[in-house]
């Protein structure tokens, strides 16, 4: 026994010194985030430009690679979550540039007032992720806060969002990104407002699967593929949305003329999706639900 102990002893000691050795791996590229100051008031939505300058290839990559866009209440407490595949190929010499809303979703609770971290990188289908060069300080490993995100304590006018009838009481999310939803069997309403100045509002929803044993899609008559019409009237919007999967959707706005100050938004599907185990009836789910003021409002925003 004592043998074995000491010859233990002796690899570790051999071992540890070529570990600590070890070279850092080297960035695979650069990245810059825009602005680096976003206000973010309950319940808005506001666009972070991320750009990423590729230097080295993304050495074994499973699967596709993604982008992960933390908000932390401190390093290692992540309290939303922005994912997102990465829109383009990986390649050194090929810049990727894009931007993707952060938002406070109507659906969920407010973020307490406050400063927060943003924070960015780059991981695989088996959660590796890879060394990159910012502006920011390495948060945790290939984790960099390139952002700072504030809540204020007063949002000022802020419309509100009102539901008819036939939307499904709100659910928990599953996740940091998704924190609530609704669920829409049929034909529904959403009110906003009062609006006191143009702006946009940002929907995203999921339509269930189409296919499969476990479902029964019927359709109106006149249909030709599942589809549902989206308008606003306080806007020139009408738009037909189809196929499954999620849809991201932004809505110009502008306060009407007369009436009460609200504007409304009517999602009309002309198919029904029957899961044939409970006979429950689903349209769509709404995921998130924002806004974002235009120029020219009220004083003092």
């Amino acid at each position: 026994m004592r043998l074995v102990s000491r010859t233990l002893t002796v690899a570790v000691a051999v071992v540890a010194p070529f570990a600590a050795c070890a070279p850092a791996p080297e960035p695979v590229g650069r990245l810059t985030a825009e602005p680096v100051r976003v206000d973010l008031p309950y319940p808005r939505f506001a666009d972070l430009q991320l750009r990423f300058e590729p230097t080295a290839p993304l050495e074994g990559l499973v699967g596709e690679a993604n982008v992960f866009v933390h908000v932390l209440e401190e390093p290692g407490n992540v309290i939303r979550t922005f994912d997102h595949p990465l829109p383009e190929t990986w390649t050194p010499g090929e810049p990727i540039e894009y931007s993707i809303p952060l938002y406070q979703s109507a659906l969920g609770p407010p973020l307490q007032p406050g400063v927060y971290p943003v924070s960015v990188g780059i991981y695989d289908g088996e959660g590796s992720r890879w060394p990159l060069i910012t502006d920011g300080a390495e948060v945790d490993s290939g984790e960099y806060a390139v952002a700072e995100l504030t809540v204020p304590e007063a949002a000022g006018e802020e419309p509100m969002f009102y539901f008819s009838a036939a939307w499904g009481p709100i659910e928990g999310g599953t996740d940091g990104q998704i924190l609530a939803r609704r669920v829409l069997p049929g034909p529904g309403e959403i009110r906003v407002g009062p609006l006191t100045r143009p702006g946009a509002i940002w929907l995203q929803v999921t339509v269930p699967s189409l296919e499969g044993s476990g479902v029964r899609v019927e359709m109106e008559p006149e249909a030709d593929r599942p589809a549902f019409l989206l308008r606003s009237d306080c806007s020139d919007v009408e738009m037909w949305t189809s196929g499954s999967g999620t849809h991201e959707i932004e809505i110009p706005v502008s306060p009407p003329e007369t009436g009460d100050g609200e504007c409304r938004i009517t999602l009309e599907p002309n198919y029904r999706v029957v899961d044939v185990s409970t006979l429950t009836e689903r349209v769509l789910t709404l995921d998130i639900l924002a806004w974002r003021p235009g120029e020219g409002g009220p004083a003092g925003e």
